[in-house]
């Protein structure tokens, strides 16, 4: 009897406990997104687009600044006759609804201004990483089919070395933004004097054009399948991301955003287009630099930062300057702020709130931390019945192989499992093609896009996106990144992908038995590049002259920093390289005697991995 009732007191303390940490958050979370998908529902009713958006700020508030970045402001007005122009003269060359043109540049207004321009006609913009090069480079030029490529002039170089490498070369047109001197070789349009030229032809009415379900932009995005795939982005993925953001984060026009990230990612997209449906201003950097973050974020008076985790490590590792924390930060959001430096970097720069949040370029799953728990990504509601949240927020959390991403499924069906509190599950999220903020709209690829789905979740014939990410759930179904399931690792804030590095690194030295994969440093955000490469001749392999080719096709963050000369691979019972052992392993000179080289950053070559060296970086003294 005595054992019942310390049950039920059990059971009633955990339930008021769950209660406790969970019914503000919850409930807090359930009105935001109705909020949400109220505006989305009115977006949908209205046939409204991004360019409505801007249109918007145009009345409201044509005088305010819309974009900071080095000397110039751009108000909403002038920002907005950059968007026309663009408009009218591409409508003037020819182009038209679903054409497709790549954007290579760096961050700055004009980018911004492009990609907004080719909307108002319907055409489709592919945002292009600008540190990309040869066979990367090729690779997302032939994923698509381009009319044109748009390009800073300091990229004429990199255009050129892949110019007839291209699927359709004869075709394209080529159109250099930027003041220095048209490249002979590329037979490129000055675009910045044909802007400034072009009176005569005016666009149509985009409202003529462009409806709420079309296509905006592609986002390249390296999955676990090898090289960057294009990601379908509609302007109602865009409306949900700054609305999705907008809401929680409560932003007015009186915000300053500080931006220094890339603007072809996702977020930095996030970043850019919630002035237009706030009003507020952001400032612009073409590169993030540490050293200069606080004194620009303070000169513009911002007080909100955009942020992924490694930036906010490289910001802490600064040394400390006297005005740190000084001037109150009032929100930081974004993705990847890790736990073991959360409480540091809010403490030291006084930053009054967090929002984490977690979502994929391509995918149709999304969580938010709103609260400010430290480390979560977001949380599942835990007061709401299950029917509830199939329905409003199908998001869960399933089962699977860790190595392979397959769902663990039960006897009873063939159904996908959840995982329970302290258990490790992928994330999944239900697609539902009719609503907005559910649907998923894939890749360019139809093949890479089906092996993104999973049917018979739930019940027979469901269909959920799978995000390929690993996460745990505390008891308060609070959700925390862990790993990403395949060869994609994640370094200097980017995904990488092991495949291309081993087909290139293959290619060059002639060899079919090369694994790449992420290996853990202490200290460090991710993980970091290492190559496992077959030598089964008395030759030694000139490492020099492997760095170089590899330079010439990735940029720094995919360049692997520690390479093994092996005699033999262990294969997979599939005749598949097996990557587990190797990752275990990783570099410890305590459990390898095989040859281990690291990358020397300063001098930018291999140097043979010695003890010394080892003790430096695994008690975090040496910087990779």
């Amino acid at each position: 009897m005595n054992s019942f009732v310390s049950s039920i007191q059990k059971t009633f303390h955990e339930v008021v406990e769950n209660l406790y940490h969970s019914v503000y958050r919850d409930i807090k979370g359930g009105i935001m997104l109705l909020i949400i998908r109220g505006r989305m529902l009115w977006c949908h009713w209205k046939n409204l687009t991004i360019i409505d958006y801007l249109q918007e700020q145009v009345k409201r508030n044509p005088n305010k600044v819309a974009y900071i970045c080095d000397d110039r402001r751009w108000t909403f007005r002038e920002f907005s006759n950059y968007v026309n122009l663009v408009a009218d003269y591409f409508y003037h060359e020819g182009y038209r609804k679903g054409d497709e043109i790549a954007l290579l540049m760096e961050s700055r207004p004009e980018y911004i201004g492009i990609w907004l321009g080719l909307a108002k006609i319907g055409v489709i913009t592919a945002l292009i990483n600008p540190n990309l090069r040869g066979h990367s480079l090729a690779h997302c030029f032939n994923t698509i089919n381009i009319k044109a490529i748009i390009y800073q002039d300091i990229l004429a170089q990199a255009i050129g070395d892949v110019k007839s490498s291209l699927s359709n070369a004869n075709q394209i047109k080529y159109y250099q933004h930027g003041d220095n001197n048209v490249s002979n070789k590329m037979d490129s349009i000055n675009l910045t004097a044909a802007l400034a030229s072009n009176t005569e032809t005016k666009a149509p009415d985009y409202k003529k054009i462009v409806n709420f379900k079309d296509p905006l932009l592609y986002l390249f995005t390296s999955g676990t399948t090898g090289l960057p795939k294009a990601a379908i982005i509609k302007h109602c993925r865009i409306l949900y991301m700054v609305h999705g953001m907008g809401v929680p984060a409560g932003m007015t026009k009186r915000d300053v955003i500080y931006c220094p990230l890339p603007i072809y990612h996702a977020i930095g997209i996030l970043g850019t287009t919630l002035s237009l449906l706030t009003g507020c201003s952001v400032v612009l950097r073409h590169r993030f630099s540490a050293t200069k973050y606080w004194t620009e974020f303070n000169a513009h008076n911002c007080n909100i930062g955009i942020y992924i985790g490694e930036l906010c490590r490289f910001l802490l590792a600064q040394p400390a300057r006297a005005d740190d924390g000084l001037r109150p930060i009032r929100l930081i959001l974004s993705t990847g702020l890790r736990p073991a430096i959360w409480r540091d970097f809010i403490e030291r720069f006084s930053v009054k709130r967090v929002i984490e949040f977690y979502g994929s370029t391509e995918g149709n799953s999304s969580l938010l931390n709103i609260t400010g728990k430290v480390g979560a990504i977001g949380f599942l509601p835990l007061i709401f019945p299950k029917f509830l949240l199939k329905i409003f927020y199908p998001v869960t959390i399933i089962k699977v192989d860790v190595d392979t991403g397959e769902p663990v499924r039960n006897h009873d069906g063939g159904l996908c499992m959840e995982v329970k509190a302290g258990d490790t599950g992928m994330l999944a999220a239900r697609v539902n093609q009719g609503d907005s903020l559910m649907s998923f709209e894939g890749y360019v690829d139809k093949i890479a896009t089906s092996k993104k789905l999973i049917a018979d979740v739930h019940t027979q014939g469901d269909l959920f996106f799978s995000t390929g990410d690993l996460v745990t759930v505390d008891k308060y179904r609070y959700v925390y990144f862990k790993d990403r399931i395949g060869d994609t690792y994640r370094w200097r804030g980017e995904n990488v992908s092991t495949n291309e590095i081993e087909s290139l690194i293959a290619r060059y030295l002639n060899m079919t038995d090369v694994a790449v994969y992420g290996v853990e440093i202490p200290g460090e955000e991710g993980r970091v590049g290492m190559a496992a490469i077959v030598n089964q001749n008395d030759n030694l392999i000139d490492l020099d002259r492997l760095l170089a080719h590899l330079r010439e096709s990735l940029p720094n963050y995919a360049l692997p920093h520690f390479i093994r000369i092996l005699s033999e691979m262990k294969l997979t019972g599939t005749m598949k390289i097996s990557k587990y052992e190797l990752r275990q392993e990783a570099f410890d000179l305590g459990k390898i005697s095989d040859p281990i080289f690291y990358l020397d950053t300063k001098h930018r070559r291999y140097e043979r991995l010695s003890r010394n060296v080892y003790e430096d970086i695994m008690n975090a003294h040496h910087r990779l």
